[in-house]
């Protein structure tokens, strides 16, 4: 995929590579299971035989090999592999291993990492029906000239896998691009989203029992560019419960079992055509430092960058997303921070967002204890927040700070600090900062009824405080940069009126965004930042 616009992010990342006369992957952690290296140069001569002196030089003797636990196996640095047409992928490992003895795949030699290239197959890398596997060091990529279905890796269980639990994947360093996949409802009668969904990395459970599911799951230090679908996504077709929406004929086969252990942490994600993280039907998913810009390119539907659904106990941490795209279509999510139907006890706090075409945050449907706190929005468009209808009971938004300026902004209509669609139980407003710098602001926006939301002890500068609202501060709060892009910027001058001046709330996290306790007794500030005047 391309985009019209360029982008810089603030994550990069250094890698060691191996050297010396012995082929060693020093990247690899060093395994207590005792097991076979095999060695792989898709760049080579003749058929070998999986030694280091005489490495397998085609992928199909590799997909063909029923590994074992604590088996180890090595692209060479500088190759390519690339698929069979007709395959479902050219990367189709046999065998498991387990936690303690996993199977290891990585680099070996000098020069750039090893390529899997799923040239247009359905997946470069398919595990199927396996466990216990660990992938590093590689370079992953499926192009095509006819976009569809591609994945870059493809975890998928079926009836065919014997257990209920498939435990232990990991994926770090890879270098994931070029995965030329659509995100859309409908593209060429097919439908490539959610439970068929395109992207970097894609986990998916088929088999319908009420039961199987994964577990630890952990895809770190990752870079993601140029992915037609959506970063990284788990789905389980045992998703039935009350409150979801799912479709239980196409989508939710059987009842909800949650994946556990699921990771998703510094990685860099840039140009997707969705969004970067969505752990759908999950239970203590984590999403820590990754860094997310230009997103959401897909003409067909929208995304958001981090979308939580039917997801419990889930953090959203330290993450930064910058120019979401909504393609001009005003209706479209293209938010940075989604907290999504039948999602209960998320927390998203830490987290930054700049320039998303449709705003930094959403509670959509119905859950509980869902909460935005200790969050810094910047120069977001359309709405800052939008309710979808539905209900999110014992959930607030506070002590976040947001910059509202709709220059460069795609739309002509004002942007709105809440668009409330029809929520129906109260969201409570507290301890926020919010002002605007450029154009004028429509700061609540309801069809039709009362706002689903209360204000209490919040600071507006340039925005009229909503209607019924307590304990307001209209005033400059005072910002060491007014004109800042940057979260640094929204530190507090010595005789800001937000300073000292919030309510004590409870189980407030204990810090702000930048790292300064919050203590749980005593006033706070107003806003993310808790620390001293400068």
């Amino acid at each position: 995929m391309h985009s019209s616009r360029i982008r810089t992010t603030a994550l990069t990342a250094t890698m060691l590579l191996a050297g010396g006369a012995v082929p060693l992957l020093a990247s690899i952690p060093a395994s207590h299971a005792v097991g076979t290296t095999y060695y792989v140069n898709c760049s080579g001569g003749s058929t070998g035989n999986g030694s280091a002196a005489n490495p397998w030089t085609n992928i199909s003797q590799v997909n063909a090999r029923t590994f074992a636990a604590g088996d180890t196996l090595l692209f060479a640095r500088g190759s390519t592999c690339n698929g069979t047409p007709g395959a479902p992928a050219t990367f189709a490992p046999r065998g498991s291993g387990t936690t303690a003895a996993p199977i290891k795949v990585g680099a070996y030699g000098t020069g750039v990492a090893p390529v899997i290239s799923g040239s247009g197959l359905d997946s470069a890398v398919l595990l199927k029906n396996v466990q216990g596997w660990e992938l590093r060091d590689l370079t992953i990529t499926n192009p095509t000239t006819n976009p569809g279905g591609q994945k870059g890796m493809f975890v998928f269980l079926d009836n065919g896998f014997s257990g209920t639990v498939a435990s232990h994947f990991v994926f770090e360093n890879l270098t994931i691009r070029n995965v030329d996949g659509v995100w859309a409802n409908s593209y060429n009668g097919k439908r490539y989203v959610l439970e068929n969904a395109t992207g970097g990395v894609i986990v998916r459970n088929n088999k319908a029992d009420g039961l199987t599911r994964f577990a630890d799951l952990q895809v770190r230090n990752n870079t993601f560019t140029d992915i037609g679908g959506m970063g990284v996504q788990t789905w389980n077709s045992n998703c039935r419960r009350p409150g979801q929406w799912w479709n239980t004929t196409t989508q939710c086969l059987a009842n909800y079992a949650a994946s556990t252990g699921v990771v998703v942490a510094n990685n860099s994600f840039t140009r997707l055509g969705a969004g970067a993280v969505t752990p759908f039907m999950t239970d203590g998913a984590q999403m820590l430092n990754n860094v997310v810009t230009d997103w959401g390119n897909s003409p067909y539907t929208g995304s958001a960058a981090f979308w939580t659904t039917s997801a419990d106990n889930a953090l959203v941490q330290g993450n930064s997303v910058s120019y979401g795209n909504a393609g001009g279509n005003y209706g479209i999510d293209a938010n940075a921070y989604d907290i999504d139907n039948d999602s209960h006890n998320v927390t998203v706090q830490y987290n930054y967002s700049y320039r998303n075409d449709g705003g930094a945050w959403m509670y959509c449907g119905s859950g509980s204890n869902a909460n935005f706190r200790y969050n810094v929005s910047i120069q977001d468009y359309n709405r800052t927040i939008r309710f979808c209808p539905g209900s999110f009971t014992d959930s607030a938004v506070y002590n976040n700070t947001v910059i509202i300026d709709r220059t460069g902004s795609p739309f002509s209509q004002n942007i709105r600090f809440l668009t409330d669609e029809g929520a129906s139980t109260p969201i409570a407003f507290r301890n926020n900062v919010i002002t605007n710098r450029n154009g004028t602001v429509d700061t609540v926006y309801r069809a039709s009824g009362a706002p689903a939301a209360t204000f209490d002890t919040n600071l507006f500068q340039n925005v009229t405080p909503p209607s019924g609202s307590t304990n307001s501060i209209v005033a400059d709060p005072r910002f060491v940069d007014p004109a800042t892009t940057t979260p640094p910027g929204i530190k507090l001058r010595t005789g800001s009126p937000a300073l000292d001046a919030g309510k004590v709330i409870t189980n407030n996290g204990g810090r702000d965004y930048f790292g300064n306790p919050v203590a749980a007794t005593g006033a706070p500030n107003l806003g993310a930042y808790e620390g001293p005047g400068l």
